[in-house]
């Protein structure tokens, strides 16, 4: 079906991690003062996301295409309502992550700091977070 094919497509259109960036890190040797590496490597993780998003929208559609008793605008509706919600948590999630790396110097456990105020701390807490 068509919506089979678009699936199929969100699989294949995400190649900045294979193709374009080692091009771009290449260019960007070759070519110290050109800007055009570094915007892609700003826009190539955006492309990435995209294409993810799309495909678990599409496949959550795909999957009972054939089934002519499924109401579509249920699906598609209860699709945009997760993507919604997912954006809804991550900012609680991230807001709350800012607020105690933010005072992480202030934890302590026992009568001792559990945090020594580093840069790498901020660094590593902000990886377990993601």
């Amino acid at each position: 079906t068509e919506v089979e094919g678009l699936v199929l497509g969100t699989t294949l259109f995400c190649i900045g991690d294979g193709l374009v960036i080692p091009r771009m890190s290449e260019l960007g040797r070759q070519f110290p003062g050109n800007p055009m590496p570094r915007l892609v490597f700003m826009v190539a993780p955006l492309e990435a996301s995209y294409a993810l998003t799309l495909f678990g929208m599409l496949q959550g559609v795909a999957e009972p295409a054939r089934d002519s008793t499924v109401n579509m605008k249920l699906i598609v509706g209860m699709n945009l309502l997760r993507i919604f919600a997912t954006g809804v948590i991550g900012a609680v999630i991230g807001s709350v992550a800012g607020w105690l790396i933010a005072r992480r110097g202030a934890a302590k456990f026992q009568g001792k700091t559990l945090f020594t105020g580093a840069i790498v701390e901020a660094y590593l807490m902000i990886l377990a977070v993601a």
